[in-house]
Parts: structure tokens; C-alpha cells; sequence
């Protein structure tokens, strides 16, 4: 499997748009080469970041718009049940459903009928970052709760892999991502230590095999840390924290001397920081930015080869006009940068 991704570019997750297969067009308007499935927060409260993949959780409801773990139902139950399917190891027994994830199947339905792309993009909420934002009743956050944080990152790696084997019916190449916003939190709490965080993700990562996975981490987190999970790509904030970024430089070399990929948020999704940039000036950012890498002491061919170019974040909480010009500028920074660099 290649992985000279030269600069392609691709998209975070989240749009503004209401309708699945408006969205899905857009998509595939724009990211040709390597589309994502949209989520559609607006669309329905289903669709919102957490609540999206909550499905197969045992003891987690809705209520008032609101997640929550349920102490009062009956868990034992539920949490047999739910341990009876994944010793089952049938990623099938956790397939998302078109309620929650109506962009993904209507993604997949419109490429059966089109030239398939290069790659295909996958995405989910992290477990950590589900963990720490579900409570329960009492709200405490649920990933404090050993058997809960058990649930999460073996029901959670099961979902990828369904989701994964579910894109390869349409494109043999699929990158896939786990989005963990709070790893910043992650990063500076004394309650869960090092080496049961990277235990964590082995379990997290165990089904996935030999697929290509990344983190999108959106914020001023360890990226000696991130980098330790033994993920494949590591998705930054390039634009707001590429300062703070620089600081693992020796981090930084291991992870490309593995082949790991660089996925650059460069486009920004801050309304006030979008409205001023142009595709011209997000270059003269990237130029910069890479020869400090560079600097690091990695090969400049290598790095280019080994990067994609998105934006900083999701853009669902822009609307569609601002949503769409995050696109735009996306793709036309990476086409500047491919023909800058001579990137086949």
C-alpha cells in the first residue's frame, strides 16, 4: 500500500448541510481524489458528535437533547448482552444505522455508480474524548468508570472496523480517523496514567490490523504521546498551533522515519481568521511552516510525500456559503502546493 499522499487534499467530518445527498455531491465535488462521508449535525440530533455513535453503548441515553449513562436501568443485562456480541468478533453486530450516520451510506450508495476514487476517508469520535464528555446520572464523566472505559474502546474499535469494511465495498484504499478533541485534557490529567492511556489505545487499535489509522487532535496536546499510540497519521492544527507542534521535533522524526503521515490543518474554520485568507496566503503559511520542519532535519521530498492538506476542523458549525469556501480553499492550496513542489 502507497503512502505518498503528496499533498492531496481531504476534509475533517462535519458540514453544515441538512440534506445527505446534497452534502455527499459537494463532497465529492471538491475532494475528487479522496472524499470523506459527511456528518450531518444539523441534520438531527442523532447526528451530533457523541450522541452519532452511541448506538451500541449499553446503559447510554438520550434525554432532553442530552447523553448520559443511565445507572438506573438494568446494565448487568444490557452489558451481557453487549459482551456476548463482541465475543462474537462480528463487526457486522455493530453497524451504524442511516439514522445516525445518514452521509456515510449515502456516500457509499453514490460511488456504486461512479468511477471510484484514489482513497476514501472514514471518520469517528475518539473514545477518550466520548468518554470525557458522557456522563452519568451523578455526572461523573463515564471514562473514570473502569467497566465503561472497557466498553468504549472495545465497542468503539469494532464500530471502525465495520466502518472500514463497509468503505472498501466502494474504494480498496481507506484512511481512517479517530477524533479526539480532548486529548488536551487527555494530555495534563493526573487520573489516568501514561501507560494505561497507551494501553487503551492498543485495545482500541487490535481490530484494525494493518489499516491505516490516524488522530485528529485540534488542540495544544503531547504529541510525544500521540505519536507513542503507534498511529499511522497524525491529523494537527496546523494554522492556530504549529508553535507548540515544533516542540516534539524528535517525536516528529521517529513518526516520519515509520512512515507516518502529516495531515495539516492549514485552512482555518475560526470565521474571524477564514474571512482573511486566501489560497495564496494559506501557501506562504505552508512554505513556511515546512521549511521549519525541515529544519527538524527531515527530508523536504519525504515530508510533502508523506502529507495531506485539510482544514484545522470540522465545518459544521459554519454555514454552507463559509462551509464551502473551506473546501475550496482546501483543494486550492493543495493544487498550489502540488505544482509548487512538481508533487505527482
Amino acid at each position: 500500500m502507497s503512502r505518498e499522499f503528496a499533498c492531496l487534499p481531504t476534509g475533517i467530518g462535519s458540514l453544515p448541510y441538512t440534506e445527505p445527498k446534497q452534502a455527499v455531491e459537494q463532497v465529492l465535488e471538491y475532494f475528487e481524489a479522496m472524499p470523506f462521508w459527511p456528518q450531518l449535525p444539523r441534520r438531527d440530533i442523532t447526528e451530533q458528535m457523541y450522541v452519532q455513535f452511541s448506538e451500541h453503548l449499553p446503559g447510554i441515553t438520550l434525554s432532553l437533547d442530552q447523553l448520559f449513562l443511565d445507572n438506573n436501568c438494568d446494565l448487568i443485562s444490557e452489558l451481557e448482552n453487549y459482551y456476548n456480541r463482541f465475543l462474537a468478533n462480528d463487526s457486522t453486530l455493530f453497524a451504524l444505522t442511516k439514522d445516525y450516520v445518514a452521509g456515510f451510506y449515502t456516500l457509499i450508495e453514490t460511488l456504486e455508480n461512479r468511477t471510484k476514487p484514489y482513497w476514501i476517508k472514514g471518520q469517528m469520535t475518539g473514545p477518550f474524548s466520548f468518554g470525557f464528555n458522557v456522563s452519568d446520572i451523578n455526572r461523573h464523566p463515564i471514562i473514570y468508570d473502569e467497566m465503561m472505559r472497557d466498553v468504549l474502546f472495545k465497542c468503539f474499535g469494532l464500530m471502525a472496523k465495520w466502518q472500514i469494511e463497509k468503505l472498501q465495498t466502494v474504494c480498496d484504499e481507506v484512511i481512517f480517523f479517530f477524533d479526539e478533541p480532548w486529548m488536551q485534557t487527555l494530555s495534563n490529567n493526573a487520573l489516568l496514567h501514561r501507560d494505561e492511556i497507551l494501553s487503551h489505545f492498543v485495545e482500541l487499535l487490535e481490530p484494525l490490523e494493518d489499516k491505516l489509522i490516524g488522530l485528529h487532535c485540534c488542540g495544544n496536546v503531547n504529541w510525544n504521546l500521540i505519536i507513542e499510540t503507534g498511529v499511522s497519521l497524525i491529523s494537527f492544527d496546523a494554522y492556530n498551533f504549529y508553535n507548540e507542534f515544533l516542540l516534539y521535533g524528535e517525536s516528529l522524526k521517529e513518526f516520519f522515519k515509520r512512515g507516518g503521515i502529516f495531515v495539516w490543518g492549514i485552512v482555518p474554520v475560526q470565521l474571524d481568521k477564514l474571512v482573511g485568507e486566501t489560497s495564496d496566503s494559506l501557501l506562504k503559511l505552508f512554505t513556511k511552516l515546512l521549511e521549519r520542519i525541515h529544519k527538524l532535519g527531515i527530508d523536504i521530498d519525504t515530508l510533502l510525500n508523506q502529507s495531506l492538506i485539510t482544514s484545522t476542523c470540522g465545518a459544521g458549525l459554519l454555514n454552507i456559503k463559509q462551509a464551502e469556501r473551506v473546501m475550496a480553499l482546501t483543494v486550492e492550496l493543495s493544487e498550489q502546493i502540488r505544482e509548487k513542489y512538481k508533487l505527482v
